[in-house]
């Protein structure tokens, strides 16, 4: 496969499901699932 970093499953599961059904993905994990085209927002963050 030529995909240069690849997303763990439960990652792309979560990112997948937010986006089908317009919400937005609550996780310190932000990085990694930034190109996933999901609303993100950071809870730890100000």
């Amino acid at each position: 496969m030529n995909v240069p970093e690849p997303l763990a499953v439960i990652d792309a599961l979560l990112a997948v499901t937010a986006r089908v059904h317009g919400l937005t993905l609550a996780t310190r994990n932000v990085k990694d699932v930034a190109g996933t085209g999901a609303l993100l927002v950071n809870p730890f963050e100000a």
